[in-house]
């Protein structure tokens, strides 16, 4: 399948997806919103009114603050040829060479281009003066006959190595019945061999020139003095509370497009796809792996048809993946690893039909009765289902973050994780069963118009993962420096305070500071929130069509983690080209200056780079034979004057030029009154020279009547006397 038909499909299930869930989050919405008891359920009828619960509310506030989630509705950045650095910029990323690159608009790349090849074309001209003086000098010795002074004079006057190959087989041709075509070729063999080699080498070098500027990569530096990014702290009410609801559901549904299109779902594997490279990289690779069940206590986690997994990012390099550019020793490392498991239902209580209580630790919200905090930590409330209910049923996930959820020690007890709980329900009929622990089918329904149906093995199913950061000082001798760190969006949270310790220096701590405050929201749970099933994709008018694997839960997972990164990904570059009021209000990142002036980015339309130092290379080298093949023959021919025993090449040199050849035949005519002679250039007194009889090709001779005949003026014959010898 092409890039542009995965991306129309990519846009039609975004629409798809977006068009059947827009209802159920409006509902969710306005429940969170009223601030209602979440024991009264997603979907569940109104029954005794109590005082509003607050947990939602709470928990919105405590998950999307400081979160990164852009204006923009697909995965592009707002980056023009206006906030682009033009000039010359030395890039850090290959650590093997200095590269230097020029950037300039597409207009005047142009005409940089079209300098470099006639410059190029000017130097190989200049380089047969050279190479002719060389062959010249070579073949005097042997200089034999009249073919042989042929060669020599048309190699002393041949413009270029085209011109040379072309007369070393035309002369050979008009020799070919004194001497056969065969021996003549032989004899300009030399001057064609050499005028091809060359020919062939200047028409390669012409052609990778067009290197310095195809190869000189597609990486750009955005000219920017500041970082912004989204101020939270004046959106809890509206309406600034609805302009940030949609500012970050645009935010997730442009990394969920993105993800589709840039990034493989199940292994965070680079998609070779041309609408990924405009992020400093296309995606951020990741691995997933098994692992032992990450919780304190083992049992919480589910083994039946289920194991759990890591996904590990690696160490990212802030100036490589996230094009933060830096050298080398001001760049970090970053790191986050995810590991989950779908959690047993154990825990979760029915206190009365279609009520499920779920206690994994405490949320800690304040129960309206008497005020202390809820000792569950979710309710779920179901109902009995219309047929509308089932034909716009859909997977549904509510995620309880450490923010919110007061986790007991059976869940973990380690304080360097951020533990989270994604409460998913299942309200589908299933065409074929599946055993995954989180969308499995369980009692089969015989029906008369589709046959066997599945309901799903549990109302709500919980998968629980602990993640971990991990930030690095490379710059210092031997292996980085690493720590594990815990991201917070508190109003004490001091990152400056948290890095102490790797002794970060001031570009590495802005970097550090950038990184941090962009990637708060980005975790699984805040990513979890705004995105959408890929098992949605399969599911039409509540019935789930596709047979799907027991690893459907990770396949989700994946997908979860990846969005996150491309947020992280977009964020960056985003954070460096966000206007100063964006129907929100996006204030400077404190601290962060010196990391803003150099963000990459790529593939900007209206620009074009140029390799500096080839550039410099050519011009140098150019100008280098340029100059030599300007002056070599004077240059030589000083020398050779200096040195007796040489003066012989200089001698035929001088002779087979054009002038002097001009003068030997007109002397041959007469003409005497010569100056200069010993010169490249000779000069005559000024006179009527010979004229030129067509009939025999030659110059009449000096004072015949043929010369009489073929001058012309009253001044002829008075001329003939003067010329007398």
């Amino acid at each position: 399948m092409s890039s542009y038909t995965k991306a129309l499909v990519g846009l039609a299930f975004s629409g798809l997806r977006a068009s059947v869930q827009y209802q159920q989050i409006g509902r969710q919405l306005e429940l969170l919103l009223a601030g209602l008891s979440l024991k009264k359920g997603l979907e569940g009828p109104k029954k005794k009114e109590k005082k509003p619960n607050r947990v939602a509310f709470f928990f919105l506030r405590r998950t999307f603050s400081r979160s990164p989630f852009a204006t923009e509705s697909r995965p592009t950045m707002s980056t023009t040829p206006a906030n682009i650095f033009i000039g010359v910029w030395q890039n850090h990323n290959d650590e093997t060479w200095p590269t230097w690159t020029l950037t300039l608009k597409q207009r005047d790349g142009g005409i940089l281009s079209a300098a470099l090849v006639l410059f190029v074309g000017f130097t190989a001209t200049q380089s047969w003066n050279i190479v002719k003086l060389i062959l010249h000098q070579v073949l005097l010795r042997s200089r034999r006959d009249g073919l042989d002074q042929q060669l020599q004079a048309m190699l002393r006057n041949s413009s270029t190595h085209a011109e040379a190959a072309w007369f070393s087989i035309r002369i050979p041709l008009g020799w070919r019945r004194q001497r056969g075509l065969t021996h003549g070729l032989a004899r300009s063999s030399p001057i064609l061999i050499v005028s091809f080699v060359l020919i062939a080498s200047w028409a390669a070098a012409q052609i990778l020139l067009s290197r310095i500027w195809t190869a000189a990569g597609d990486e750009f530096l955005i000219n920017s003095e500041m970082c912004r990014w989204v101020n939270t702290t004046d959106i809890y009410s509206m309406p600034n509370l609805q302009t940030f609801s949609i500012y970050y559901k645009q935010r997730i549904e442009s990394a969920s497009l993105y993800v589709d299109l840039c990034y493989e779902a199940a292994s965070g594997q680079t998609m070779q796809n041309a609408f990924c490279q405009g992020l400093p990289r296309a995606a951020l690779n990741w691995t997933m792996s098994d692992a032992p069940c990450p919780f304190a206590d083992p049992s919480l986690c589910i083994s039946t048809n289920s194991t759990p997994v890591m996904l590990d990012t690696g160490y990212l390099s802030s100036s490589v993946h996230f094009g933060i550019h830096t050298k080398q020793e001001d760049s970090i490392l970053y790191r986050r690893v995810a590991n989950c498991s779908p959690v047993t239902t154990a825990y979760q209580v029915s206190p009365e039909r279609g009520v499920i209580d779920n206690y994994y630790g405490p949320n800690g919200t304040p129960d309206p009765s008497d005020g202390k905090p809820v000792g569950l930590t979710f309710t779920y409330v179901d109902r009995d289902r219309t047929i509308e209910d089932v034909m716009l049923a859909d997977y549904n996930l509510v995620p309880v973050s450490s923010s919110l959820w007061q986790h007991n020690a059976t869940f973990t007890d380690r304080q360097d994780v951020q533990p989270s709980l994604m409460f998913i329900t299942n309200p589908i009929l299933y065409t074929e069963p599946n055993y995954d622990p989180i969308f499995g089918t369980g009692v089969s329904i015989n029906t008369t118009g589709f046959g066997m149906l599945y309901n799903g093995s549990n109302t709500i199913s919980v998968l629980g993962c602990l993640e971990q950061y991990e930030i690095c000082n490379p710059a210092g001798p031997g292996d980085p420096v690493c720590m594990l760190y815990k991201p917070s969006s508190h109003v004490d949270y001091d990152p400056s305070a948290i890095v102490k310790p790797l002794r970060f220096s001031e570009k590495q701590l802005a970097t550090f500071i950038r990184l941090d405050a962009i990637q708060i929201g980005t975790n699984l749970a805040s990513a979890a929130t705004g995105s959408l099933f890929l098992a949605s994709r399969t599911l039409f008018r509540g019935l789930q069509w596709a047979a799907l694997p027991s690893t459907q839960w990770r396949l989700e997972l994946s997908r979860w983690f990846s969005e996150g990164l491309a947020l992280m990904q977009q964020g960056v570059v985003d954070s460096t080209t966000m206007p100063e009021n964006n129907g929100l209000y996006f204030p400077e990142i404190s601290g962060t200056a010196a990391s803003c002036k150099h963000q990459i980015v790529r593939n900007v339309t209206g620009l074009q780079n140029f390799n500096m130092l080839t550039i410099v290379i050519v011009l140098v080298v150019g100008s280098i034979i340029s100059v030599l093949g300007l002056t070599i023959d004077t240059i030589v021919g000083y020398v050779q004057r200096r040195f007796p025993g040489a003066s012989e090449g200089w001698v035929h040199w001088t002779l087979d030029g054009v002038f002097q050849l001009q003068r030997l035949a007109y002397r041959g005519a007469g003409v005497r009154s010569w100056h200069d002679e010993d010169t490249y250039i000779p000069i005559v007194d000024g006179r009527v020279l010979p004229g030129v009889d067509p009939q025999t090709m030659a110059f009449a001779e000096c004072g015949s009547e043929e010369e009489l005949r073929l001058m012309h003026g009253q001044d002829a014959k008075k001329t003939v006397e003067e010329n007398r010898p």
